[in-house]
């Protein structure tokens, strides 16, 4: 017969996994959304300036002027994009009771996991898929 306390503890990493997972795609759909009104926010200033440009000049110059203008931003921001680094570096932040032995050994593993994804990208695929796989053999069916 298994050992009562594996499933509590498979069910306690779920469940956190689950958490952080919602929390995530949380923030990137509100990431996501505000990006579109930002970039409808600015298409419709684009518009504005064309249309105060086009009462003061032809069409065309107002049109290339915006352009010019647009071309300049997005050659900034380009620039700009590749001296940037690519992450900030984060503080650590624990979601969790402090001396919890099963979430600790949850930052633990995933601290490692991050390391080793970094330096060995094509064994952590390899790695992920396969504990997928077996994570979805070994979860009870009846259970949703």
């Amino acid at each position: 017969m298994a050992e009562q306390g594996a499933p509590d503890v498979m069910d306690r990493i779920l469940d956190l996994a689950a958490d952080t997972a919602k929390r995530s795609l949380l923030t990137a759909a509100i990431a996501l959304i505000g990006a579109l009104v930002t970039s409808c926010a600015a298409a419709f200033a684009g518009a504005a300036v064309y249309m105060w440009l086009s009462h003061h000049l032809p069409d065309y110059l107002a049109a290339l002027c915006v352009a010019g203008a647009l071309l300049a931003v997005g050659v900034c921001l380009l620039i700009r994009g590749r001296k940037a680094p690519l992450a900030a570096p984060r503080q650590d932040r624990r979601p969790y009771r402090s001396g919890d032995p099963i979430a600790e050994l949850v930052v633990r593993a995933a601290t490692t996991a991050r390391s080793g994804a970094t330096s060995h990208p094509s064994l952590a695929l390899l790695s992920a898929t396969a504990l997928g796989f077996l994570t979805g053999c070994l979860a009870p069916r009846g259970k949703q």
